[in-house]
């Protein structure tokens, strides 16, 4: 009996420990296996390579960190039991998604952290349910976008870290901590990090929630300093020492720093005054520019208006009497504040949060002469100060919610005229326990009765509000805001647009039109507005609209259509090059982004720096480069700057002249005979060494062997040509003939241009001239002229072939073009011109027999004498050519020559 006895003890005892042992805490066994774990309430399991959290993680736990793994998510399940955690770090991880509710059941966590992971987008419903969340660390992530009321319902949240992201665009109402009603907010942030990301602007009304801010740090982004951040420095002056700086190498500190407009690049943006923020039309700074176009300087017409586009707060309907017998029956529109209403709130021990919010807006109400006289007699005493009116009892039978109010003791108010009253209203809530009414007599009309109005709404919160209002929100700042095409192309603006549903995209024309229907020309679709076959009346400011239930927002984009160049569109230089040469214009463009700067060029054609280079490219600094021009180059070159506020232009003409040799013509021999620049005679009498060179001389060549028996320099080669002087038959027969060829020639036309391209401004070159019109008219009516002739006139022409004036087939077309009857003086001095060529072989033959000492015919001998001062045909000089500095680098040289046989005759056909 015993022994049974103690068998049922051992029995129960056996039972009640099994009952009891999941109660009694075990250390050893609730500690996941891959983590370490100090105490029972922390948990760590840091470099563990884990790709998902522990299954088993002790319920009691306060503080878990799994930080530097290869976590890929979290899921809803991962934390759900975890009712006690205060402090979770999940940061070094590759977290790219967190599914929504999956830290809804956190209420205690104070601490979350989530730096240094792949996060790309935080959206509503990711972060619920943390109704003690402290501090929220998102830094060093991938987030281009929050959307906004992302953080509602962290009322406890005091520091958010968002530094190291992508953030471009941010939606007014993102750091709203607490929404009440669907139409107010606030934050309760204390500390605020968005610096380092690809912020280049805020909208206005970011920080209005914000009102307990104590630090913000702002710096390292690319802040646009326009006229749209001027309200910054001016909250910056009200919030002196909120914004908070970075310590940058040695004693600088940067605050916010300017990247555009060149102007101000690199300027700390606090430190500037709001007058040096504008928004201007880019300006080209150019020496050559010679003023402004005139069409470029009209004004812009005004931005639209946003407030008139955004839907009203609600509406009130009332029927007003006094103790003076007075009626008023009044139906008003209850516009949006124009300030951030102030929410306050405060968390009561049982997590019920209590709202207070005091709403100041404006009755607007359209009414006729005869309402508005009576509506006058009851409210006009109240302008200085309001009426009081105490909500009674509810009406019934109606289809909207009414209260019955009467007119309270105002200590303020002098007067009290006992005003009663029925008042509906939509929404509801408008209608609280006390409301006041004041006339606003600068803004009533006497069409439209203003009053304002205001009331006090509190409310307790068990939770939340979960009523989010739709929201949207344009990308801006992008280079596709800003289009600049040639008349007659098609054009489309695309509006990229976060919102949270399918939001209705409206455009607005640049005469502040809405565009309510399909043109041939305009059609709206799908976001994108497309203009066809566009005109220079195009050209303007197009708007982008978005309306939600709550607000509406937008973006401008910039249309500039560019027409053929004209006359007045010229306010830069005529510039003048030789063909083959290389052309460079510079474009500085100070703007504020988004701008674009293109050349438009004489092909119709357009130009920016993102089309690949070539002979004709465009450099990263709007520089236009043509290299090699030619003939087909000729015309109006036009650098165009477009940015949001105007369109400012610098246009230049460019004339291509041909080489010096397409500037004189060259003369040939007939057939059967041989050209006469190959046939040379030194020292012939008509004055060839006198002639000064103008440009420069290949030194390296002097005194070097050309060929056999052949020998150039040494003591025998004179170098003072400019004493010699012209033969004098020659020049007589330059004096009688050429003022009279002159004047014939000219009046054919265009037809010889050798002879009116002889003028000169050097005595030299009139010699050259002298003995080119001589040697024609000797050839032409000499019955016979001896080869010394023909070798005179073979060394003057061969001298100006080195200098690159001409060709021989330009020669040809003179001789074809000139025939005997063209000569002045044919029919009466045929015999003395016979007589006078006959002598002028005569002359020359002696003279140079006596030089060279050679036989007649030392035509058929064709080496030249020692003293011949001759270019060596086949290095010759060219004028018109590169030529490389020896200290500069000679890539560009190499091109040049490579390519110049090929620009020479492009240059050439093209004269031709």
């Amino acid at each position: 009996m015993a022994i049974l006895c103690v068998s049922s003890v051992f029995l129960m005892s056996s039972v009640l420990f099994l009952f009891l042992s999941p109660i009694i805490p075990n250390t050893e066994a609730s500690c996941p296996r891959s983590c370490n774990c100090p105490n029972i309430r922390e948990v760590h399991c840091t470099f563990r390579h884990l790709t998902s959290p522990p299954p088993n993680l002790p319920m009691d736990s306060e503080r878990i960190n799994l930080g530097y793994n290869s976590l890929k998510s979290v899921t809803a399940s991962d934390f759900r039991n975890l009712f006690k955690l205060e402090m979770l770090m999940l940061h070094g991880n590759d977290i790219t998604f967190v599914e929504q509710g999956a830290f809804y059941n956190l209420h205690h966590l104070q601490i979350l952290k989530l730096s240094y992971n792949k996060l790309k987008t935080i959206y509503q419903g990711m972060l619920e349910g943390m109704k003690g969340l402290v501090r929220l660390h998102l830094d060093h992530n991938l987030i281009d976008f929050i959307e906004p009321f992302s953080f509602n319902g962290l009322t406890s949240l005091k520091l958010l870290q968002l530094d190291g992201n992508q953030l471009r665009d941010l939606h007014p109402q993102t750091f709203v901590t607490l929404s009440f009603l669907g139409h107010f907010r606030g934050s309760g942030l204390h500390h605020l990090h968005i610096a380092d990301n690809n912020l280049k602007y805020l909208l206005p009304g970011i920080l209005r929630p914000l009102s307990k801010l104590e630090s913000l740090s702002v710096h390292g982004n690319p802040w646009i300093c326009d006229c749209n951040l001027r309200w910054l420095i001016e909250w910056n002056q009200k919030h002196m020492g909120v914004i908070k700086c970075k310590k940058d190498s040695g004693d600088s500190v940067n605050c916010a720093t300017c990247v555009t407009p060149q102007l101000l690049n690199n300027s700390q943006v606090f430190q500037l005054k709001s007058e040096h923020l504008d928004c201007k039309r880019p300006s080209i700074d150019s020496p050559l520019k010679t003023g402004e176009i005139s069409h470029l300087e009209d004004t812009e017409p005004d931005l639209p208006y946003i407030k008139d586009l955004e839907p009203p707060l609600g509406h009130l309907t009332f029927t007003l009497s006094d103790s003076h017998g007075n009626v008023a029956h009044v139906a008003c529109v209850v516009s949006r504040p124009s300030e951030s209403t102030p929410v306050t709130w405060e968390t009561l021990k049982n997590s019920e949060i209590i709202v207070n919010v005091t709403l100041m807006s404006h009755l607007e109400c359209d009414i006729d002469r005869d309402e508005l006289h009576n509506m006058w007699r009851l409210i006009a005493y109240y302008y200085e100060s309001p009426a009081l009116l105490d909500r009674g009892a509810r009406h019934e039978n109606t289809s909207q919610i009414g209260f019955q109010y009467s007119q309270a003791v105002n200590e303020d108010s002098s007067y009290f005229t006992d005003l009663k009253g029925h008042i509906m209203a939509e929404p509801s809530w408008l209608l609280q326990p006390r409301i006041t009414l004041q006339l606003n007599r600068r803004k009533t009309t006497t069409k439209k009765l203003v009053l304002n109005f205001s009331t006090f709404l509190t409310s307790h919160k068990a939770k939340y509000d979960k009523v989010m209002s739709s929201w949207a929100v344009i990308q801006r700042g992008l280079a596709t805001q800003i289009k600049s095409v040639i008349q007659g192309s098609n054009v489309t603006f695309e509006c990229n647009v976060h919102s949270s549903g399918q939001q209705q995209v409206e455009w607005m024309l640049p005469d502040l039109m809405l565009l309510e229907r399909d043109s041939e020309n305009i059609i709206n679709e799908d976001n994108k507005l497309h203009i066809k076959n566009t005109t220079v009346s195009d050209s303007g400011l197009y708007h982008c609209l978005v309306k939600t239930e709550m607000d509406v927002d937008t973006a401008s984009f910039r249309l500039a259509v560019r027409e053929q160049p004209k006359q007045s569109d010229l306010n830069g230089k005529r510039i003048s090059l030789n063909c083959g040469g290389v052309l460079t214009l510079d474009c500085l463009v100070s703007s504020p982004h988004p701008s674009e700067t293109s050349w438009y060029l004489p092909n119709s054609k357009i130009l920016t720096t993102s089309q690949p280079t070539g002979r004709v490219s465009m450099l990263q600094n709007n520089t236009l480069v043509i290299k090699n021009v030619s003939r087909d180059d000729t015309g109006v070159y036009s650098c165009l700057a477009v940015n949001l506020y105007g369109v400012d232009m610098l246009s230049h003409l460019l004339v291509v002249t041909g080489e010096r040799m397409e500037k004189r013509e060259q003369v040939s021999t007939t057939e059967n005979e041989s050209p006469l620049s190959e046939t040379r005679i030194e020292n012939e009498g008509s004055g060839y060494e006198g002639i000064d060179d103008h440009f420069p001389k290949q030194q390296n060549t002097f005194g070097k062997e050309r060929g056999p028996g052949i020998f150039r320099g040494g003591k025998r080669n004179r170098g003072k040509h400019s004493s010699r002087k012209l033969n004098t038959v020659v020049q007589e027969m330059g004096s009688v003939y050429r003022a009279k060829k002159l004047d014939k020639v000219n009046a054919k036309g265009p037809s010889l241009p050798l002879i009116t391209q002889t003028t000169t401004t050097t005595k030299s070159q009139t010699n050259v001239t002298s003995v080119i019109t001589t040697t024609i008219a000797a050839q032409r009516f000499a019955a016979k002229i001896t080869n010394s002739i023909d070798e005179i006139k073979s060394t003057v022409l061969e001298h100006e072939s080195n200098q690159n004036l001409g060709s021989t087939e330009d020669m040809k077309k003179i001789n074809h073009h000139t025939d005997y009857s063209d000569f002045p003086g044919q029919n009466n001095d045929t015999a003395t011109l016979q007589s006078k060529a006959q002598d002028i072989e005569t002359r020359v033959e002696i003279k140079s027999r006596d030089r060279l000492s050679i036989k007649p015919n030392f035509t058929q001998i064709r080496r030249p004498p020692p003293l011949r001062r001759r270019r060596p045909p086949l290095r010759r000089f060219h004028p018109n050519r590169y030529t490389p500095d020896p200290n500069k680098d000679t890539t560009e040289t190499s091109i040049n020559a490579m390519s110049w046989n090929r620009t020479k005759n492009r240059c050439y056909n093209s004269n031709r």
